[in-house]
């Protein structure tokens, strides 16, 4: 299951209204300080396999410490997180064994749980400390949302219910 044009669309016009765009890069508050550019792109600025492949093959010679991007530079590479976000969120609910919950939430749920994952990662949880990281740190909230529970998802998580993420 992927993002339908309408969803891609309503997405991309939410994360334009919540992120300015920065044509070079800047410490992302919202992101742990980390390095973002654009409409807060960081995975390029990641150390490792993934970082590396995106600088080599995606954007070739491309310093994202030093150049700048053009807004439709920058909305190109949203939705390459966004597509790359969205994989995650979806494996991460097969894992879960609520792929089939997921797939048919209402547009609204979905993307209100893309945009977690965007921002946090989608994270991932140690198998022998039990500690959980991005989205996955979140499982009352994740159920909640899976069951249109939205009073509980704001009760879990208050600074989440702000007008802002309501208006998707």
């Amino acid at each position: 299951n992927t993002l339908g044009p309408v969803e891609r669309a309503a997405y991309i016009e939410f994360v334009k209204s919540m992120e300015s765009f920065v044509p070079s890069s800047y410490p992302d508050p919202g992101k742990g300080g980390k390095q973002a550019i654009g409409y807060g792109h960081t995975r390029s600025f990641m150390p490792g396999p993934e970082g590396d492949f995106l600088r080599q093959n995606i954007f070739g010679n491309f310093d994202f410490l030093k150049d700048t991007i053009t807004e439709d530079e920058a909305e190109a590479i949203l939705i390459e997180d966004l597509d790359h976000s969205f994989d995650k969120l979806s494996l991460m609910m097969s894992k879960r064994g609520d792929k089939k919950k997921f797939d048919n939430l209402d547009d609204r749920s979905k993307l209100f749980l893309l945009d977690y994952a965007f921002n946090l990662g989608v994270g991932d949880e140690d198998l022998q400390t039990g500690e959980r990281t991005g989205l996955t740190a979140f499982p009352k909230m994740i159920d909640a949302v899976l069951s249109g529970d939205w009073e509980t998802v704001n009760s879990v998580n208050p600074d989440i219910s702000g007008p802002k993420r309501k208006e998707y």
